[in-house]
């Protein structure tokens, strides 16, 4: 009963999916048709080709591709950037895991180099994912907690993207088997998502599921399984189909219900061969069939594991993993280049910087030498004119000191005056006085002379 319900709510959600997307590509290509200018045209396409990338790898090829080349040809950054990062998800899908590597190299570069952190942000998630398809989880791990960096930098930490950017961290952990850390944040993803009111995608069940089942707790992990099933946004990608109905085929192979286990590995692997004839899904299908086949049936055993084997093959052989690697060295040696052209960058800012400093320094120098040699110079004026004004003073006293001797000699003159004045009044009395007795005798002598004694007694 439980598998049959699951499998008529797969068949219902897939029906109505398919008709839904269906709708909005004929709607985008009837713009496409009427679109007159040429950027309009590369815009459209990208959405076109964003919209194929789950259901159909040739068509996100084919319109990723066209919109990549008339972009280049009318030099269209934005939509260079927008078509390289779309058509690397085709050509992901497809198995050119190393063309999906070096467009998505490229939409990088260009976005740190001409657009927004947000740009940034988009490039640096898709490099996420193909290094986690590729199995690199470590390297998949630094360009994910660079996407949450970057939201973080820019105070952009209520969207969607940002709450899903923990679960992608978490994905990494569960590659790299540290099952505490990807329970972690896997559970911080869906409370951002919770507290933003958004709804959880499905595979963020589908991995806490994972987790649950590596820690052998069947029933849970079991339920977890069941909700990224009955999950609406599961209907966008069959991919995410095949892996979760994988992911249950598995949990009924450890129960022991066999028939269960083989019709979800089966609808895994149809789910998964919708998107193109080779991808990572296929195999992981192809190779659960084997394994469950292994008892019952040789032959199909055989069969399954041949397929995963050339499809495995296929996206991972050894010339894909060597154009990867060849990839990979060559963004290790730009990256070694960029980072030596920065630490010359930083020592050539330090040296300029030194020498700012030492200029600064003479030129500080140099103004206080200048200054107090003013200052010097103000002062030998200072004391002149101080020596000018002691001088001056010195002068003056000593003219007030002779004034005032002046003033006491005119005065002490004035006094001499006066008092000789004083002295002359009696002095010519006196000789007035003289005088007149000088007469008077005169007058009696010559009486006398005479013999007048009686006028010499009046007399």
């Amino acid at each position: 009963m439980k598998t049959l319900s699951l499998t008529l709510f797969l068949a219902l959600v897939c029906s109505f999916t398919f008709a839904q997307n269906r709708q909005v590509i004929d709607s985008l290509k009837h713009e496409l048709a009427i679109a007159k200018h040429d950027t309009c045209r590369v815009l459209l396409m990208c959405k076109i080709c964003s919209n194929y990338r789950d259901g159909n790898a040739d068509s996100t090829l084919y319109y990723g591709n066209k919109a990549l080349e008339l972009a280049n040809k009318i030099n269209f950054l934005r939509g260079k950037f927008q078509a390289m990062r779309d058509v690397s998800y085709g050509y992901e899908n497809s198995g050119n895991l190393p063309k999906a590597l070096e467009l998505s190299l490229k939409s990088i570069k260009i976005a740190e180099n001409n657009f927004s952190k947000d740009q940034e942000n988009r490039a640096a998630n898709r490099l996420g994912n193909i290094y986690s398809v590729l199995g690199d989880y470590s390297k998949a791990l630094i360009y994910f907690k660079r996407v949450i960096l970057i939201f973080e930098e820019t105070n952009q930490t209520s969207g969607y993207q940002y709450c899903t950017g923990f679960m992608n961290i978490g994905t990494q952990f569960e590659g790299l088997n540290q099952l505490d850390s990807a329970e972690y944040y896997f559970q911080k993803s869906l409370q951002a998502l919770k507290k933003h009111k958004f709804e959880a995608p499905p595979q963020i069940y589908r991995h806490l599921g994972n987790v649950q089942f590596a820690l052998g707790n069947m029933p849970l992990a079991f339920s977890y399984y069941q909700k990224s099933i009955q999950t609406k946004n599961i209907k966008n990608s069959p991919l995410l189909y095949s892996n979760t109905l994988n992911a249950i085929s598995k949990y009924y192979q450890k129960v022991n219900n066999l028939d269960s286990s083989l019709y979800y590995a089966n609808q895994a692997l149809i789910q998964a061969s919708l998107i193109s004839s080779k991808n990572r899904y296929i195999i992981d299908a192809a190779m659960q069939l084997s394994k469950l086949y292994e008892a019952i049936n040789t032959d199909k055993a055989f069969r399954y594991y041949k397929m995963a084997v050339e499809t495995r093959e296929s996206l991972y052989g050894k010339n894909s993993l060597e154009a990867i690697q060849t990839i990979a060295d060559q963004e290790e040696e730009k990256q070694r280049e960029i980072e030596a052209n920065q630490i010359r960058y930083q020592n050539q800012l330090k040296q300029y910087a030194l020498l700012a400093g030492l200029g600064v320094l003479l030129l500080i120098a140099l103004f206080l030498y200048l200054n107090n040699k003013k200052e010097k110079k103000a002062k030998n004026q200072l004391q002149e004119k101080n020596q000018i004004i002691q001088n001056t003073l010195t002068n003056l006293k000593t003219t007030q000191a002779q004034l005032i001797q002046s003033e006491k000699l005119a005065s002490l003159g004035e006094l001499t005056a006066g008092i000789a004045h004083e002295i002359q009044n009696p002095l010519n009395f006196v000789n007035n006085f003289s005088e007149v007795n000088t007469e008077l005798i005169d007058e009696l002598e010559q009486e006398v002379n005479k013999g007048n004694y009686d006028e010499v007694k009046l007399l």
